[in-house]
């Protein structure tokens, strides 16, 4: 045990700081001043005796040396509070605050092994049910547009009119005789292609569509579809080229099935849809409600 110079308190030897006053073993200790009060310097004269001189041989003594100035005197020390002001007892006064600011571990606890943020368990994916629906419908919509090329679109009836009204050739066109064709295989390439763009990112909710898998790309192609049936009921302006192309199964000879299509005040047209334009116009609006759906599904997809 030791002695606190500033408080006298009984303190153990590791101790830096008084636990009772708060003040600082390590720092220099102030004077102090005897009990006994100030210190007189002797004189010369007192040690000397009556008559005697201050040097020896005799003579006149010496002038009397000016007595030394009373600690009393001298510039007072400032208490040690003015620098190290006194400081509330710590409640565990063995501890050092440095070691206070650690962290307590209980002994015995295993601490979990650091993990590199590369190998952090990723949160597991979720599907876009709606999305995926949409690209279900979307690649139906592309199979039901490419079957509709192989089934007859109109049925194409040219009469002739004069002194007897007679009927020349009643023949079945299909896409190919017409500009619907390369129409309807754009337009299943494209439902198609959007259609296993949107399963494959429906698989994944976190995934963003890529621009070249927007929806308005579908509601774009289910218009043009629909713009396309639309084409066919303008009758001998787009299959007129159909009875030149079939004039061998009506018995006559292109040349000839010209001549009668040049004459437009004889000749009449009549045109009846098949089922190759109701298949494509069911195409058209399945591309439209796929587009829809996958439209809807990314307004409000989360992370």
């Amino acid at each position: 045990m030791k002695t606190c110079p500033h408080c006298g308190g009984q303190l153990r030897p590791s101790v830096i700081k008084c636990v009772h006053c708060g003040s600082r073993l390590d720092e220099p200790q102030p004077a102090t001043v005897p009990s006994g009060g100030p210190a007189q310097a002797p004189s010369p004269t007192a040690s000397a005796p009556d008559g005697a001189s201050g040097v020896p041989g005799g003579g006149t003594s010496a002038p009397p040396q000016a007595a030394a100035r009373p600690v009393s005197d001298r510039a007072p020390t400032p208490p040690p509070s003015v620098f190290d002001p006194p400081k509330p007892a710590s409640p565990d006064p063995w501890v050092t605050p440095a070691a206070r600011t650690e962290p307590r571990i209980p002994i015995g606890t295993t601490l979990p092994p650091a993990v590199a943020p590369s190998l952090r368990a990723k949160p597991p994916r979720r599907a876009d049910l709606p999305l995926l629906a949409a690209g279900i419908v979307a690649v139906i919509a592309a199979v039901v547009a490419a079957t509709s090329l192989s089934l007859p679109w109109v049925t194409g009836t040219l009469t002739v009119t004069g002194p007897r009204e007679r009927e020349v050739a009643e023949l079945p066109f299909f896409a190919d005789d017409a500009i619907a064709r390369n129409l309807v295989l754009g337009v299943a390439v494209v439902i198609g292609v959007l259609g296993l763009l949107w399963f494959w990112y429906g698989l994944d909710r976190g995934v963003q569509l890529p621009a070249l898998a927007h929806p308005g790309l579908a509601l774009l192609a289910g218009m043009v579809g629909w713009g396309t049936v639309a084409l066919t009921k303008l009758g001998g302006f787009v299959w007129e080229a159909g009875f030149v192309a079939h004039a061998r199964e009506a018995g006559l000879t292109r040349e000839a099935m010209r001549e009668l299509l040049a004459d437009r005040a004889s000749r009449t047209m009549t045109f009846a849809a098949e089922a190759g334009t109701t298949r494509f116009a069911i195409a058209a609006s399945l591309a439209l409600a796929a587009g829809a759906v996958a439209w809807w599904s990314q307004r409000d997809r989360a992370v």
